[in-house]
């Protein structure tokens, strides 16, 4: 029973440490974390083959299946948003881009754009003695 406790709390701690450092501004790959705590919940699912008779198992394994299939569900539906963001096709592999406060969204833009081979170019990382390399 403990080892079922232990994947529970050790789940929600990946999606709540996750979720904090996207709010203190730091890029996080969503998708990616769900996908992944999901997929160890799933793991659970070898205990009910070796626990087989044992009635505490099944509900402790359906519990982590149902765990994990919200999370391939916000993963899923992440992936549908990222696929709507439509892109102009560049004249150029760079990329300017300024932002607001939101530092989390700007290193997820990045990470995007460097992901199509595209060069961002952030104002706020630039020099500002007017003087640019790009």
């Amino acid at each position: 029973m403990t080892v079922f406790y232990n994947y529970i709390v050790e789940a929600s701690l990946a999606i709540s440490k996750g979720l904090i450092e996207k709010s203190e501004g730091h890029y996080i790959d969503e998708i990616r974390m769900y996908k992944k705590v999901a997929l160890q919940l799933k793991s659970m699912n070898q205990f009910c083959l070796q626990a087989d008779g044992e009635n505490y198992v099944r509900p402790m394994v359906d519990f982590c299946n149902e765990m994990a299939e919200t999370y391939e569900r916000k993963a899923s539906r992440l992936e549908e948003k990222r696929k709507h963001i439509e892109f102009l096709s560049p004249t150029d592999r760079k990329v300017f881009i300024v932002h607001g406060h939101e530092r989390g969204i700007l290193l997820e833009l990045k990470a995007m754009l460097k992901e199509l081979k595209i060069d961002p170019i952030i104002l706020a990382d630039e020099d500002d003695d007017g003087e640019n390399s790009h």
